[in-house]
């Protein structure tokens, strides 16, 4: 693996709308390229333009705290050397007032291109030195990552969960670690991940797991998948999201499928045949509906059989999402969840509407259809409907 240092001109992507997945309204990437080396990782698509031999170069930026600092503060000028929380807790002082769009919900450390905690971070520090910074400016975190160094950082996590909150998720495709070995080279073993998932949480620090990609007659099997989340509720997941792979047209789907036809040649034409390569669903590397309607359905009756939600529970950030994005959230949640089950929904066409609403929360929100359930989940933090369907995933009494 070579590592290359460049120099950022900006860290932090602010996001159109809170994102429900990960619950972040931001986020950021500190390597381009990743040498986890994944088989089937969509960071290869032309769109990302990350160059050099990927898995093998990686860059890093190097100013990436410097940066960052600058960003998060660049609205403060604090004209004394008074302590700022740019997520001011409930009852919490805000003098400046400070409680900009930013101010809600996680920034996302992870995903895109490059894991934050692949090899390369045991030699830069990078990912410390960006937890470092948000514990001293009280910024909530969320971490998504394929490697088991994040417990390197364990006490930085557990003093920012406490300050302003935290999350960590473990991505993994499937439990089994001969699977792992075989598409994910260069990170840590699913095995791996769920124990450090467990030590995590015996620390207190919130996480789950994201069981995605499963990939097409390799671990989206009804056994596979209900092995998986059966081991990630013993590490202790407090959610388990779940998603297929993406195959996007180009360097992205010639990798893959060339890799699968020397390994398991008689799957490559199989799994070709799921994805499309002209239209919509090419655009996004979407498998064909069919597919994934089958899939979901198959996790849906094993997260009901261990009780595990299928979307971070606001409990994890009831204390971080205020005010619209909480709506936003929370109808996202009740959309998706009503998708898994095969049943109508208007509640993610819903959460857009108001998402792209101007100014800050008003009557226009109430004028829909979730009108009631808007209207409940600012005067109460929650409503009827989404209690109803989260509860449809807890143990049976």
């Amino acid at each position: 693996m070579t590592i290359h240092e460049i120099q950022a001109k900006s860290i932090l992507r602010r996001f159109k709308k809170i994102d429900s997945w990960f619950i972040a309204k931001a986020g950021l990437n500190l390597y381009r390229g990743c040498a986890h080396d994944c088989e089937y990782c969509d960071g290869r698509a032309e769109k990302y333009q990350v160059h050099g031999e990927f898995g093998r170069e990686v860059a890093v930026k190097s100013n990436a705290v410097e940066i960052l600092r600058r960003e998060l503060q660049r609205e403060l000028q604090p004209k004394s050397n008074q302590q700022l929380d740019l997520w001011p807790r409930e009852g919490t002082p805000d003098p400046l007032g400070i409680r900009a769009d930013l101010a809600s919900g996680f920034v996302m450390l992870g995903g895109g291109v490059g894991d934050s905690y692949q090899p390369a971070e045991a030699e830069t520090l990078a990912a410390r030195g960006v937890l470092e910074l948000f514990e001293e400016l009280c910024v909530p975190v969320h971490i998504l990552t394929k490697s088991a160094l994040v417990l390197r950082d364990a006490d930085l996590l557990e003093r920012i969960s406490q300050r302003a909150g935290a999350l960590v998720s473990f991505s993994i495709g499937s439990s089994d670690d001969s699977i792992g070995r075989e598409l994910e080279p260069g990170a840590s073993r699913p095995t791996e991940r769920l124990s450090a998932l467990s030590e995590l949480r015996r620390r207190g620090i919130p996480g789950g797991v994201f069981l995605l990609p499963v990939i097409p007659f390799v671990s989206d099997s009804p056994e596979m998948i209900d092995q998986s989340v059966a081991e990630a509720v013993r590490a202790g997941a407090q959610y388990i999201v779940f998603g297929g792979m993406t195959l996007k047209p180009g360097r992205q789907r010639e990798h893959f499928l060339n890799v699968m036809g020397r390994n398991r040649p008689l799957l490559a034409e199989r799994i070709a045949a799921l994805y499309p390569t002209n239209g919509r669903q090419a655009q996004w590397g979407q498998a064909t509906q069919g597919y994934d309607e089958r899939i979901t359905r198959i996790f849906n009756e094993s997260a009901r059989r261990y009780s595990v939600p299928p979307r971070i529970p606001r409990g994890l950030f009831n204390a971080t999402v205020k005010g619209r994005d909480l709506v936003v959230v929370l109808l996202e949640q009740i959309h998706v969840i009503l998708e898994m089950q095969s049943r109508p929904s208007f509640y993610g066409r819903e959460a857009w509407r108001i998402a792209k609403l101007p100014g800050a929360c008003g009557p226009e929100m109430f004028e829909g259809p979730a009108g009631p359930q808007a209207r409940e989940i600012l005067a109460t933090g929650s409503c009827d409907v989404y209690e109803g369907l989260m509860a449809s995933f807890s143990p049976r009494r």
